[in-house]
């Protein structure tokens, strides 16, 4: 009887696993296609699975998932840059822990052109006066390189353009922080 039980969970994880696979070739099909929309569904379909999957698979559906958010907020959801980042980080970490990495440099590429989609989309929305969604897109891209301090000085500044002063006020200590001097 215990065999049997072996035997049934087994082969029920196997097809769990193949459920995994065949979503993650359907989204990354639909986001060649064009279909952002399409992809992220796919997506969402087997996200509650994949904190069990394997670390590969994990990279895989987090590496893709930022490339859909990416592509979303190219096409003007601003909440997408977030979404992007955050799964672009997952894949870093993910095989970090593994040991194995697959999409780590093609992910930090990714990771910078999302910082100038970010920074660019700041910039705009200096322009249109939106200073505190610019402030936030400044910060952001600051989070995603560190090494680009001056992105927080402008997410300070865009704070205190939109009077939001303890925004404003954070970013300035954390600079403090850093030692920041202003080049």
């Amino acid at each position: 009887m215990k065999t049997r039980i072996l035997i049934v969970l087994a082969m029920a994880f196997s097809i769990v696993g193949v459920a995994q696979k065949n979503e993650l070739k359907a989204a990354e099909k639909a986001l060649k296609n064009g279909s952002s929309t399409e992809a992220k569904s796919q997506l969402e379909s087997i996200a509650g699975m994949i904190d069990g999957a394997d670390a590969r698979v994990q990279a895989q559906y987090y590496f893709l998932r930022g490339k859909v958010f990416a592509d979303l907020a190219k096409k003007g959801d601003n909440a997408a840059f977030k979404e992007a980042a955050d799964s672009y980080n997952m894949v870093i970490s993910t095989e970090e822990k593994s040991g194995k990495k697959k999409y780590t440099d093609e992910t930090r590429q990714l990771m910078g052109a999302i910082t100038g989609d970010l920074v660019n989309s700041a910039v705009e929305d200096n322009q249109n006066k939106n200073f505190k969604d610019a402030a936030d897109k400044l910060y952001m891209s600051y989070k995603l390189s560190p090494k680009d301090t001056v992105y927080l000085y402008f997410a300070a500044s865009s704070a205190v353009n939109g009077a939001d002063y303890e925004t404003a006020l954070n970013f300035y200590n954390e600079l403090k922080e850093l030692n920041y001097d202003g080049s």
